[in-house]
């Protein structure tokens, strides 16, 4: 939990705001907000996260995930585009230690697709052509507004323009056929990973060093449980964690006790759990899915594909974590037993599947076990490939149809003032979206009563320095979490060929057996006063 010291000063105009969900998306937000000060140097806000959870980032958050830059949503120019620029936000946002720059990936049509039309290669080097001219277009304006070289720029971005893409030619796609027969064309691209428990626990780390943001968890905001509007909001919830003490009070707090919190904004970021908690969005539905995605040991497949089929039934994905570990994904196994709709209100993800842990259920065992054989079936070569474990969790869609491959971009509730929700639907969205909602909730702030809209991409991607997390530095032991909550290898996400620094934090992940004890975050019910600047919450 952050500490706040006495001599903390809020704005005159400073405001409490509660954010619901302690995943990506809340916690980007709550880290760009909680560093906005007025001219004075003076605090704009005190924020809340409430956590349903004994940890921040659990759920989707917990899997590991690449930027996408658009190469997959052949059949969504528009998806793709939003790929390619919430990409361009997340690398300048976050510092170049987060990422890891893997290998080229292939992009192949298959043959079944060309024959049937339902993708030829044609249509796919156009779909390429739009994205580059995109990139281009953004690539050069960063470089002219920041005044640095293209070398920079590259590093600082998804790499040069020239290397966006690469048709390969007549004898490179022999070679390639040798190992995937059932290609026709192939397009090459370059590709970013996110060291996933370096990038979540560098941003915990920071917000629990952050004065005014205040980590609560195991604190379950309750089905419709927010009320009122125009910077009067209350949110009530239930602890769920073992008895705590106040220290001010002295009040010992139990489970199942119901709270409440007072807010001048609202942000719904609580991803598949949304439209359980919020009836504010009356009429919408959309999809959520169980995804499975294979983490597999591939330290004695000698010849190691760095591939993505598109569309025919035998389409796949090899997406690399390190020398040793890859996540492969093949479409028609990834959604387990189809989808279930949800709309405003519902319960977004069933008992059975919230109680049944994954490692002794036998369905999801048998799940397992078909699903690395269809990887078998599909990439040559995995005769050696040892499955490690299915990952599982919800993912969402608007769409039933997954082959439309649609996401949503970033919205805002407009039928209830100072309450903004995000459904996030890819990781690869998270810091544009935070930046789209932190910018939302400042103009509401300035002018409650006057609807508004989110910034372009184009205007965050143009002052992306006021947006800036770059000082955040993977300083933390308290690294891994993730990987307990995962019961993964310990040495998954330690990077040979990463930067010292990403080095020493692998290290610490495996060598550092208390990094999992965590302080529980006590409760409190009052907020900031508007017009105020020693206004600091009483526990």
């Amino acid at each position: 939990m952050s500490s706040e010291p006495e001599h903390i000063e809020y704005a005159p105009d400073a405001q409490n705001i509660v954010i619901m969900g302690g995943g990506i998306a809340g916690c980007l937000t709550a880290l760009q907000l909680g560093r906005r000060k007025d001219e004075q140097g003076r605090l704009l806000y005190h924020i809340t996260i409430l956590e349903k959870e004994p940890v921040l980032f659990t759920a989707a958050s917990l899997m590991a995930y690449r930027l996408h830059n658009g190469g997959e949503y052949a059949k969504s120019t528009q998806t793709a585009l939003d790929c390619l620029h919430y990409a361009i936000i997340h690398k300048l946002l976050m510092p170049s230690e987060m990422y890891i720059k893997q290998d080229h990936m292939n992009f192949a049509v298959a043959q079944g697709s060309q024959e049937s039309g339902e993708l030829t290669f044609e249509k796919f080097k156009r779909h390429y052509q739009i994205l580059h001219g995109e990139y281009k277009k953004y690539f050069d304006m960063v470089q002219q507004s920041m005044g640095w070289t293209a070398e920079e720029t590259a590093d600082r971005l998804l790499g040069h323009p020239k290397d966006f893409y690469k048709v390969l030619d007549r004898n490179e796609l022999k070679t390639f056929r040798q190992d995937y027969p059932t290609a026709h064309g192939v397009i090459k691209t370059q590709e970013h990973g996110i060291n996933t428990p370096l990038y979540l626990a560098s941003v915990e780390h920071e917000l629990k060093l952050m004065p005014n943001v205040d980590i609560m968890v195991n604190c379950e905001v309750l089905p419709d449980a927010v009320s009122g509007s125009y910077q009067n909001f209350h949110i009530k919830y239930k602890y769920t964690g073992g008895p705590i003490t106040q220290k001010e009070t002295g009040k010992t707090i139990y489970a199942n006790s119901i709270h409440s919190i007072e807010a001048d904004q609202v942000i719904q970021a609580a991803g598949y759990g949304a439209f359980e908690i919020t009836s504010m969005a009356e009429g919408e539905t959309v999809n959520v899915y169980q995804r499975g995605i294979m983490l597999v040991d591939m330290s004695n497949v000698p010849h190691k594909p760095q591939v993505f089929s598109l569309i025919d039934k035998h389409g796949f994905m090899v997406s690399y974590l390190n020398d040793k570990y890859a996540l492969i994904y093949i479409p028609e196994a990834a959604y387990l037993g189809g989808g279930k709709e949800l709309k405003a209100g519902d319960s977004a993800i069933s008992e059975e599947w919230d109680n049944h842990p994954l490692d002794n259920d036998p369905h999801y065992q048998n799940w397992s076990q078909r699903y690395f054989e269809m990887i078998q079936k599909a990439i040559p070569g995995l005769e050696n490939a040892i499955p490690v474990k299915l990952l599982i969790a919800p993912a969402i869609n608007p769409s039933r149809k997954l082959e439309e491959r649609q996401h949503i971009p970033v919205k805002e509730r407009s039928d209830c003032y100072g309450y903004h929700e995000i459904i996030l639907t890819k990781a690869t969205y998270a810091a544009g979206e935070a930046a789209q909602i932190s910018e939302i909730v400042d103009l509401r702030r300035r002018e409650p009563e006057i609807p508004h809209s989110p910034p372009s991409l184009e205007e965050i991607i143009r002052n992306h320095k006021k947006y800036s997390l770059d000082d955040i530095k993977p300083r933390i032991i308290e690294a891994a979490h993730s990987l307990e909550a995962l019961k993964l290898p310990s040495d998954m996400y330690v990077q040979p060929n990463t930067s010292e620094m990403g080095r020493e934090l692998g290290n610490d992940i495996v060598e550092d057996p208390d990094r999992h004890v965590r302080p529980q975050a006590p409760l409190y019910t009052k907020r900031i006063g508007r017009g105020k600047n020693s206004g600091i919450p009483e526990h």
